[in-house]
């Protein structure tokens, strides 16, 4: 008996649910990169001395002004920590059959 040929539909499903995975994958990556470059602007920040001047206003400003310099490091490519982790993310919990345990 022959083995049944895969349908076009389920071929097409396959590659869609692929192609979400991937897109999940590098965005939570992307998103873990953010994080850890907006924890990094923060050390750095509290090295920096800062005036009393502006109150809680500057302070929510810096935070903000922070924020989407992070965004746009990490949107632009970052500092590689995404590369470095991306060919990673999709064999961590498995064994070497590739399936999880």
């Amino acid at each position: 008996m022959e083995p049944l040929a895969a349908t076009p539909a389920a071929t097409t499903l396959e590659t869609v649910k692929a192609q979400i995975d991937r897109k999940k994958k590098t965005e939570a990556i992307r998103g873990f990169e953010e994080m850890f470059l907006n924890e990094m602007m923060k050390s750095m920040r509290k090295t920096v001395p800062q005036s009393e001047e502006g109150g809680r206003a500057k302070a929510i400003w810096q935070e903000r002004f922070d924020a989407e310099i992070v965004h746009k490091v990490a949107e632009s490519g970052g500092i590689g920590l995404a590369k470095l982790l991306e060919p990673r993310l999709g064999t961590v919990g498995k064994t070497k059959s590739g399936m999880l345990p």
